[in-house]
């Protein structure tokens, strides 16, 4: 009888350990950080409010440069670009570089509504990276800098009012693209929007 009664003692502890064992990840204690946890339960009190830091690599989009002012501030940054019907999307990379993304910093989701959207502007860039040139001089010296081809870009400058009511701000999202990706975007927000781009003389 002694011996029934001590095995059914150590099959509870063994069940209530297991239950227990499978409940830390949601109780998560000090040792697990805050981002590891939010990361696999997105859904533990814990992680209400948090954002988890996303790097720009697992964005969806258009890979360029954004700057975007609205009022008296400019945040400037890769990105990602995304459109469609209904708004545009851009994911900015800002902050440092954080250790949990492997050196990669986190990024920030902005998005404008193609309705608000009130002018628009495309022209032709050139850009030659200087890291790019500085390679080139190391590998070929001066001749190898001096015939680095440049980037063939285009600008977008996109004219927005942030949809208040009351005093509408006018604001400005620059965007800096592969040439072909950003005569493709051009386009597809001419049609979406109705407005003619203004395109000033082309650099190159």
């Amino acid at each position: 009888m002694n011996g029934k009664i001590m095995l059914r003692k150590v099959v509870a502890i063994a069940t209530t350990s297991l239950v227990l064992g499978l409940s830390v990840p949601a109780a998560a204690g000090d040792e697990v950080d805050i981002y590891t946890l939010c990361s696999k339960f997105p859904l533990n009190s814990r992680c209400q409010g948090y954002q988890i830091p996303v790097p720009l690599e697992e964005r969806s989009g258009d890979l360029g440069e954004c700057s975007l002012k609205t009022g008296e501030t400019t945040k400037e940054g890769d990105c990602k670009v995304l459109l469609t019907e209904q708004k545009i999307t851009i994911y900015m990379e800002e902050g440092e570089e954080l250790e949990i993304l492997q050196g990669q910093k986190t990024t920030r989701e902005y998005n404008i509504s193609i309705k608000d959207i009130t002018a628009l502007s495309y022209k032709k860039e050139s850009r030659t990276p200087t890291s790019r040139r500085v390679r080139n001089f190391l590998l070929f010296g001066v001749l190898g800098a001096a015939l680095t081809r440049p980037d063939k870009l285009a600008q977008i400058d996109i004219g927005f009012t942030d949809s208040s009511p009351n005093q509408p701000v006018a604001n400005t999202l620059t965007l800096l693209l592969k040439r072909d990706t950003g005569t493709t975007l051009k386009d597809q927000l001419v049609q979406l929007t109705g407005i003619t781009a203004v395109e000033p003389e082309a650099n190159s």
